[in-house]
Protein backbone atom coordinates (compact mmCIF):
# COMPACT_ATOMS: atom_id res chain seq x y z
CA UNK A 1 0.00 0.00 0.00
CA UNK A 2 2.55 2.52 1.12
CA UNK A 3 4.72 1.68 -1.97
CA UNK A 4 1.38 2.52 -4.27
CA UNK A 5 0.83 5.57 -2.44
CA UNK A 6 4.25 7.29 -3.20
CA UNK A 7 4.11 6.04 -6.38
CA UNK A 8 1.13 7.65 -6.82
CA UNK A 9 2.34 10.97 -5.00
CA UNK A 10 5.42 11.38 -7.41
CA UNK A 11 3.62 11.03 -10.86
CA UNK A 12 0.99 13.07 -10.04
CA UNK A 13 0.23 16.30 -12.40
CA UNK A 14 -0.35 19.65 -10.80
CA UNK A 15 -4.34 19.88 -10.20
CA UNK A 16 -5.45 23.26 -11.84
CA UNK A 17 -6.40 25.86 -9.67
CA UNK A 18 -9.65 26.20 -7.36
CA UNK A 19 -12.41 29.00 -7.85
CA UNK A 20 -11.74 31.19 -5.35
CA UNK A 21 -10.03 30.68 -2.19
CA UNK A 22 -12.73 28.50 -0.11
CA UNK A 23 -10.56 25.43 -0.57
CA UNK A 24 -6.47 25.09 -0.33
CA UNK A 25 -4.63 23.28 -3.57
CA UNK A 26 -4.58 19.87 -3.71
CA UNK A 27 -2.59 17.88 -6.08
CA UNK A 28 -4.76 14.97 -5.87
CA UNK A 29 -8.52 15.39 -5.36
CA UNK A 30 -10.74 12.27 -4.31
CA UNK A 31 -13.86 11.89 -2.57
CA UNK A 32 -17.20 10.03 -2.55
CA UNK A 33 -19.82 9.99 -4.91
CA UNK A 34 -23.78 10.05 -3.68
CA UNK A 35 -27.00 9.73 -4.96
CA UNK A 36 -30.16 11.24 -3.21
CA UNK A 37 -31.28 8.03 -1.48
CA UNK A 38 -28.11 8.03 0.27
CA UNK A 39 -27.58 12.11 0.91
CA UNK A 40 -28.96 11.27 5.02
CA UNK A 41 -26.30 8.67 5.27
CA UNK A 42 -23.57 11.09 3.87
CA UNK A 43 -24.23 13.62 6.13
CA UNK A 44 -24.14 11.07 9.30
CA UNK A 45 -20.93 10.26 8.01
CA UNK A 46 -20.15 13.61 7.56
CA UNK A 47 -21.32 14.71 10.63
CA UNK A 48 -19.31 11.89 12.90
CA UNK A 49 -15.79 12.23 10.76
CA UNK A 50 -15.41 15.38 9.27
CA UNK A 51 -12.39 16.67 6.85
CA UNK A 52 -9.69 18.24 8.02
CA UNK A 53 -10.08 21.99 6.43
CA UNK A 54 -6.51 22.54 4.94
CA UNK A 55 -6.84 19.00 3.11
CA UNK A 56 -10.40 18.21 2.43
CA UNK A 57 -12.37 14.83 0.97
CA UNK A 58 -14.62 15.51 -1.61
CA UNK A 59 -18.16 14.89 -1.59
CA UNK A 60 -19.67 14.60 -5.46
CA UNK A 61 -23.43 14.98 -4.70
CA UNK A 62 -25.06 13.63 -8.25
CA UNK A 63 -28.79 14.51 -9.00
CA UNK A 64 -30.04 11.97 -11.73
CA UNK A 65 -32.65 12.74 -14.24
CA UNK A 66 -35.58 12.01 -12.07
CA UNK A 67 -34.64 14.19 -9.26
CA UNK A 68 -34.13 17.10 -11.26
CA UNK A 69 -37.96 16.77 -12.73
CA UNK A 70 -39.26 16.77 -9.12
CA UNK A 71 -35.78 17.98 -7.29
CA UNK A 72 -36.60 17.77 -3.46
CA UNK A 73 -34.42 21.43 -2.10
CA UNK A 74 -34.85 20.86 1.08
CA UNK A 75 -33.22 17.29 0.91
CA UNK A 76 -31.09 18.92 -1.15
CA UNK A 77 -30.08 22.24 0.80
CA UNK A 78 -29.78 19.38 3.84
CA UNK A 79 -26.61 17.65 1.94
CA UNK A 80 -25.08 20.91 1.08
CA UNK A 81 -25.25 21.86 4.63
CA UNK A 82 -23.63 18.66 6.18
CA UNK A 83 -20.90 18.86 3.17
CA UNK A 84 -19.92 22.60 4.51
CA UNK A 85 -20.19 21.94 8.39
CA UNK A 86 -17.91 18.25 7.34
CA UNK A 87 -15.52 20.97 5.88
CA UNK A 88 -16.13 18.42 2.52
CA UNK A 89 -14.67 19.84 -0.89
CA UNK A 90 -18.61 19.78 -2.68
CA UNK A 91 -19.20 19.22 -6.12
CA UNK A 92 -22.85 19.19 -7.80
CA UNK A 93 -23.31 17.27 -11.19
CA UNK A 94 -26.79 16.85 -12.30
CA UNK A 95 -28.53 15.38 -15.51
CA UNK A 96 -31.57 17.51 -17.17
CA UNK A 97 -35.11 17.32 -16.47
CA UNK A 98 -35.81 18.16 -19.70
CA UNK A 99 -34.67 18.74 -23.08
CA UNK A 100 -31.39 20.63 -23.46
CA UNK A 101 -33.24 24.13 -25.61
CA UNK A 102 -35.91 24.10 -23.10
CA UNK A 103 -36.54 26.91 -20.83
CA UNK A 104 -37.49 24.75 -17.64
CA UNK A 105 -34.08 23.53 -18.28
CA UNK A 106 -32.82 26.19 -17.85
CA UNK A 107 -34.71 27.83 -14.59
CA UNK A 108 -34.16 24.20 -13.15
CA UNK A 109 -29.85 24.90 -13.37
CA UNK A 110 -30.29 28.33 -12.02
CA UNK A 111 -32.05 27.44 -9.84
CA UNK A 112 -29.65 24.50 -8.56
CA UNK A 113 -27.27 26.83 -8.61
CA UNK A 114 -28.86 29.11 -5.99
CA UNK A 115 -29.01 26.37 -3.64
CA UNK A 116 -25.43 25.01 -4.72
CA UNK A 117 -24.39 28.48 -2.94
CA UNK A 118 -21.02 29.81 -2.54
CA UNK A 119 -19.74 26.49 -0.77
CA UNK A 120 -19.48 24.51 -4.29
CA UNK A 121 -16.06 23.82 -5.81
CA UNK A 122 -17.55 22.20 -9.10
CA UNK A 123 -21.12 22.53 -10.78
CA UNK A 124 -21.62 19.47 -13.48
CA UNK A 125 -23.60 19.34 -16.34
CA UNK A 126 -24.67 15.92 -17.46
CA UNK A 127 -25.35 15.83 -20.58
CA UNK A 128 -26.03 12.45 -22.68
CA UNK A 129 -25.36 12.40 -26.54
CA UNK A 130 -29.29 10.63 -26.33
CA UNK A 131 -30.55 13.71 -25.30
CA UNK A 132 -29.55 15.84 -28.19
CA UNK A 133 -31.77 15.51 -30.95
CA UNK A 134 -30.19 14.96 -34.71
CA UNK A 135 -30.74 18.88 -35.70
CA UNK A 136 -29.02 20.10 -32.41
CA UNK A 137 -26.05 17.20 -33.44
CA UNK A 138 -25.87 18.53 -36.86
CA UNK A 139 -25.56 22.06 -36.41
CA UNK A 140 -22.09 23.30 -34.31
CA UNK A 141 -23.34 26.95 -33.94
CA UNK A 142 -26.92 25.96 -32.37
CA UNK A 143 -25.04 23.48 -29.99
CA UNK A 144 -22.50 25.91 -29.29
CA UNK A 145 -25.40 28.51 -28.64
CA UNK A 146 -26.83 25.61 -26.47
CA UNK A 147 -24.17 24.75 -24.52
CA UNK A 148 -23.54 28.35 -23.48
CA UNK A 149 -26.73 28.93 -22.43
CA UNK A 150 -26.79 25.82 -20.44
CA UNK A 151 -23.50 26.71 -18.57
CA UNK A 152 -24.63 29.88 -17.82
CA UNK A 153 -27.63 28.93 -16.08
CA UNK A 154 -25.30 26.31 -13.67
CA UNK A 155 -23.33 28.56 -13.30
CA UNK A 156 -25.33 32.22 -11.95
CA UNK A 157 -23.55 33.71 -9.62
CA UNK A 158 -21.49 30.66 -8.40
CA UNK A 159 -17.17 31.10 -8.86
CA UNK A 160 -17.09 27.19 -8.88
CA UNK A 161 -15.66 25.55 -11.92
CA UNK A 162 -18.16 24.57 -14.47
CA UNK A 163 -18.13 20.81 -15.63
CA UNK A 164 -19.55 18.95 -18.71
CA UNK A 165 -19.82 15.59 -18.76
CA UNK A 166 -20.34 12.61 -19.17
CA UNK A 167 -17.61 12.42 -22.03
CA UNK A 168 -17.21 9.16 -23.54
CA UNK A 169 -15.08 8.66 -26.83
CA UNK A 170 -18.34 8.70 -29.21
CA UNK A 171 -18.76 12.07 -27.87
CA UNK A 172 -15.58 13.51 -29.28
CA UNK A 173 -16.56 14.13 -32.74
CA UNK A 174 -19.44 16.48 -31.81
CA UNK A 175 -16.88 18.42 -29.25
CA UNK A 176 -14.27 18.85 -31.42
CA UNK A 177 -16.13 21.70 -33.58
CA UNK A 178 -17.13 23.52 -30.36
CA UNK A 179 -13.61 24.57 -30.14
CA UNK A 180 -13.75 26.72 -32.67
CA UNK A 181 -16.52 28.44 -30.88
CA UNK A 182 -15.14 29.41 -27.63
CA UNK A 183 -15.98 26.42 -25.76
CA UNK A 184 -12.88 27.09 -23.61
CA UNK A 185 -14.61 30.36 -22.52
CA UNK A 186 -17.16 28.95 -21.15
CA UNK A 187 -16.29 25.44 -20.16
CA UNK A 188 -13.40 24.72 -17.68
CA UNK A 189 -13.52 21.38 -16.99
CA UNK A 190 -15.09 17.71 -17.86
CA UNK A 191 -16.86 14.59 -16.13
CA UNK A 192 -16.38 11.37 -17.91
CA UNK A 193 -17.09 7.34 -16.29
CA UNK A 194 -14.34 5.17 -15.86
CA UNK A 195 -13.27 3.00 -18.82
CA UNK A 196 -12.55 0.21 -16.71
CA UNK A 197 -13.39 -1.73 -13.81
CA UNK A 198 -9.44 -0.64 -12.10
CA UNK A 199 -10.71 2.76 -12.81
CA UNK A 200 -8.61 3.44 -16.26
CA UNK A 201 -9.79 6.64 -17.77
CA UNK A 202 -10.08 6.27 -21.41
CA UNK A 203 -6.92 7.17 -23.10
CA UNK A 204 -8.71 8.81 -26.35
CA UNK A 205 -10.87 10.96 -23.87
CA UNK A 206 -7.66 11.63 -22.07
CA UNK A 207 -5.63 12.44 -25.33
CA UNK A 208 -8.21 14.59 -26.75
CA UNK A 209 -9.06 16.84 -24.02
CA UNK A 210 -4.87 17.66 -23.80
CA UNK A 211 -4.84 18.03 -27.18
CA UNK A 212 -7.85 20.53 -27.40
CA UNK A 213 -8.10 21.88 -23.85
CA UNK A 214 -4.81 21.43 -22.05
CA UNK A 215 -5.17 21.88 -18.41
CA UNK A 216 -9.10 21.54 -17.89
CA UNK A 217 -9.62 19.24 -15.02
CA UNK A 218 -11.32 15.82 -15.75
CA UNK A 219 -13.24 14.19 -12.95
CA UNK A 220 -13.28 10.56 -13.73
CA UNK A 221 -16.11 9.15 -11.95
CA UNK A 222 -14.94 5.34 -10.56
CA UNK A 223 -17.13 2.50 -10.11
CA UNK A 224 -19.37 1.65 -7.16
CA UNK A 225 -17.49 -0.27 -4.61
CA UNK A 226 -18.79 -1.52 -1.49
CA UNK A 227 -15.81 -1.72 1.11
CA UNK A 228 -13.58 1.11 2.32
CA UNK A 229 -10.09 -0.78 1.33
CA UNK A 230 -11.71 -0.99 -2.24
CA UNK A 231 -12.42 2.52 -2.67
CA UNK A 232 -9.04 3.30 -1.33
CA UNK A 233 -7.35 1.38 -4.31
CA UNK A 234 -9.10 2.61 -6.86
CA UNK A 235 -8.35 6.16 -5.91
CA UNK A 236 -4.51 5.57 -5.84
CA UNK A 237 -4.91 3.40 -9.07
CA UNK A 238 -6.18 5.90 -10.74
CA UNK A 239 -3.66 8.55 -9.68
CA UNK A 240 -1.13 6.22 -10.48
CA UNK A 241 -2.24 6.79 -14.03
CA UNK A 242 -2.22 10.16 -14.43
CA UNK A 243 -5.81 11.28 -13.12
CA UNK A 244 -6.12 13.21 -10.15
CA UNK A 245 -9.67 14.27 -9.86
CA UNK A 246 -12.20 11.17 -8.93
CA UNK A 247 -15.13 10.33 -6.72
CA UNK A 248 -16.16 6.66 -6.21
CA UNK A 249 -20.03 5.44 -5.67
CA UNK A 250 -20.46 3.14 -2.26
CA UNK A 251 -22.68 0.70 -1.13
CA UNK A 252 -21.92 1.32 2.51
CA UNK A 253 -21.20 5.48 2.35
CA UNK A 254 -20.55 5.55 6.12
CA UNK A 255 -17.55 3.03 6.24
CA UNK A 256 -16.60 4.29 2.68
CA UNK A 257 -16.24 7.81 3.55
CA UNK A 258 -14.75 6.83 6.77
CA UNK A 259 -11.76 5.02 4.57
CA UNK A 260 -11.33 7.82 2.17
CA UNK A 261 -11.01 10.33 5.15
CA UNK A 262 -8.46 8.18 6.13
CA UNK A 263 -6.30 8.13 3.33
CA UNK A 264 -6.81 11.50 2.78
CA UNK A 265 -4.81 11.96 6.25
CA UNK A 266 -2.09 9.69 4.87
CA UNK A 267 -1.56 12.36 1.46
CA UNK A 268 -0.42 15.90 2.10
CA UNK A 269 -1.67 18.54 -0.18
CA UNK A 270 0.73 19.33 -2.43
CA UNK A 271 3.43 17.20 -3.80
CA UNK A 272 6.92 17.19 -2.50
Amino acid sequence: MRRLMLAALLILAPAAAVAGDRYPRQDIRFGLRAAPDSFAAVAEALESRPCDPANPVGLTLALPKAWAASPDWPAFDAAVAAAREGRARLCVTTALPDGPEDEATLAYLATLSDHAGEWADALGLSLRRSELSETLQADPDRLALTLKRLTASLRGESDALILVGDIAEEDLPLLAPLYERDLRAYVEGYASEAAGPAGEPSEEVVRSLEMRHLGAPLLLHLPRVEKPIAAQLLVLASASRGVTYTDVAAGDPASVWEGLVRLRSLLSPRRA
